[in-house]
């Protein structure tokens, strides 16, 4: 299952005193950044209240930093795996079939070049 660890061991393990900082290294289009950001949101609320919670991703390629700062994705992409509350909470419907990630409560993720 993904994020098995995050959401069963890693957020489960941390203390009031903890910020929470998860970096995503080779985030291509950002579609990991945003299932953790949800899975954060959902599973963590009372967990990430009153602290900083910070999400960089970086990747190699420029192109696929872009793509993943705009959060614009096709429908085929949004549907793998995704369930349709989530869709609907998360995303609002743009032009052509696409989806435009609305961000969580917390701060967006830093993206950043590099490898």
């Amino acid at each position: 299952k993904p994020f098995f660890l995050l959401e069963n061991f890693l957020l489960k393990k941390l203390n009031e005193k903890h910020n929470i900082k998860i970096w995503s290294c080779g985030c291509s289009s950002g579609q990991e950044v945003v299932s953790m950001m949800i899975t954060i949101n959902e599973n963590f609320k009372s967990l990430i209240e009153n602290r900083k919670v910070e999400i960089d991703a970086s990747d190699i390629s420029e192109e696929m930093l872009i793509k993943a700062k705009k959060g614009i994705y096709s429908s085929f992409d949004v549907q793998r795996g995704l369930p349709i509350q989530f869709l609907l909470k998360y995303f609002s419907q743009r032009e052509g079939n696409n989806w435009k990630f609305k961000r969580v409560d917390y701060q967006s993720p830093a993206l950043s070049w590099g490898n």
